[in-house]
């Protein structure tokens, strides 16, 4: 870290650029990943006449800022991230874990460690290695609960979208929501949902989570297919199943009753069970496209 400034309780009578601007001969080493100055505080700041560029605030307490939603934020990502890898606790639950990457702010991380339990609780502070010093830190600054956090990001997200910066809002609006789900003020009810959304799709923002959760799904019909769906002795093998969940809307007939439609299905089904895997594959790949 390279030094920085403490702005708690500044008062701005004009609008202010704080920049980092590196000596000529330095540029080599500090261009995109060198070290940053922080900005420690900004609570009580009016943020609408603040302007911020190439500055770290990784360690910035925004709680108690005016106007965040008109603070200009430029440069690479200002925020610290959250821990990196796989971390292990095998004394506390859970005992693996690991996180997301995104932004996350100073108020988060505190949270975090103070009510964090095993393996989620580690990798927090990289920059402070001491933990009697982190302690002694929040004491001495206070926690915020979830409730408070989730307005920080809120006005922050609000504040990049504003400025047409809808990437960099997807951090924050992920953070908003991580802060709701774990916020008492939130009914059950909604928890359960937020709960579910955050397991299936990252909130809308992690893909591979949607497209896991859509193959389970698949596996899962394929497999009740596959025991209970067909009559007789002798059930189809799982890819069978599959092809017959593809034949199921591939071969819809409105002008057909249901009874016959399953009939036919069935009896396509049994045909198409000789097949060569290869065959079936590219069966339903033909039906994933049409789709």
């Amino acid at each position: 870290m390279a030094g920085g400034a403490d702005l708690d309780d500044a008062v701005l009578q004009e609008p202010l650029t704080v920049t980092f601007v590196p000596p000529e001969d330095a540029w080599p080493q500090v261009r995109g990943r060198g070290p940053r100055p922080a900005i420690w505080g900004l609570a009580g700041v009016d943020a609408s006449k603040l302007v911020l560029i190439d500055v770290y605030l990784g360690t910035c307490r925004l709680g108690g800022a005016h106007h965040l939603d008109q603070l200009r934020i430029e440069g690479p990502a200002a925020f610290a991230e959250t821990p990196r890898g796989w971390h292990t606790w095998w004394w506390g639950w859970p005992p693996v874990w690991r996180w997301s990457r995104r932004q996350v702010l100073f108020e988060e991380r505190q949270w975090r460690v103070a009510t964090g339990r095993g393996a989620k609780q580690q990798g927090w502070y990289p920059e402070l290695l001491d933990p009697h010093e982190v302690a002694k830190l929040d004491r001495q600054l206070g926690l915020l609960g979830p409730e408070r956090i989730a307005v920080l990001y809120r006005w922050l997200r609000k504040g990049y979208e504003d400025a047409k910066n809808e990437p960099g809002a997807a951090d924050f609006y992920y953070g908003e929501m991580e802060m709701r789900r774990h916020a008492r003020s939130t009914p059950a009810a909604e928890r359960l949902l937020i709960g579910l959304y955050w397991l299936i799709a990252g909130y809308g923002l992690r893909a591979s989570r949607a497209l896991a959760a859509l193959l389970l799904i698949v596996a899962g019909f394929a497999v009740l297919f596959q025991q209970f769906g067909f009559s007789g002795r002798q059930q189809p093998g799982f890819l069978s199943s599959l092809l017959y969940a593809a034949l199921t809307r591939i071969l819809e007939e409105p002008s057909l009753t249901w009874h016959r439609q399953l009939r036919k299905r069935q009896s396509l089904c049994s045909q198409a069970s000789g097949l060569p895997l290869r065959s079936k594959v590219g069966v339903i790949s033909l039906y994933t496209n049409g789709r």
